[in-house]
């Protein structure tokens, strides 16, 4: 059994600028964003023979939005018909990950796995689109909580009974 805890810390400042149509120029805008993240995981691997062995997993994570998304700027199409906008108050995307791995080690060299995982998401990360008096938008936007759910499968082999160089070889 293996344990730990990560913490992370990330502060930054924006400016951007936004078209100001009265004056037919630019005016500065800016914003800040700050995270701190406590970030624990454990894992656990039990062999139940030689051949075979279970792994588990528990994990948190996070994944920082992209730092253009971040900076409060418009940027309007030369059409004037469409509008990118950045959104400074885009949170983290935090996922808590559950995984269950179960390995057979083949006798030549080689080795079968079976997993399934879970992933619990907040605040995940799109970009959302919509029309407004004719003008399309584009933003960054946090999504309401979610999840992915799968099932993976692998196997790796090397031909050790092949002759000479050829024993080299393997497929995965």
């Amino acid at each position: 059994i293996l344990g730990g805890i990560r913490s992370e810390y990330t502060g930054a400042d924006y400016e951007g600028y936004v078209w100001d149509e009265n004056d037919d120029a630019p005016t500065t805008t800016s914003g800040w964003k700050d995270n701190w993240s406590w970030l624990p995981s454990i894992q656990a691997k039990y062999a139940v023979s030689e051949d075979v062995q279970v792994r588990a997993a528990f994990s948190s994570t996070i994944a920082k939005p992209n730092y253009y998304d971040l900076v409060p700027y418009q940027l309007i199409n030369e059409d004037g018909d469409g509008i990118e906008l950045g959104n400074p108050d885009l949170d983290y995307t935090t996922s808590l990950n559950y995984d269950l791995m179960v390995e057979y080690f083949l006798p030549s060299l080689g080795i079968v796995n079976a997993g399934f995982f879970y992933k619990s998401l907040e605040n995940f990360i799109y970009t959302r689109a919509w029309e407004e008096n004719g003008i399309d938008y584009e933003q960054p936007t946090n999504a309401d909580d979610s999840y992915i759910l799968g099932f993976e499968l692998n196997g790796e082999m090397q031909f050790t009974f092949l002759p000479g160089a050829l024993s080299g070889f393997g497929v995965g």
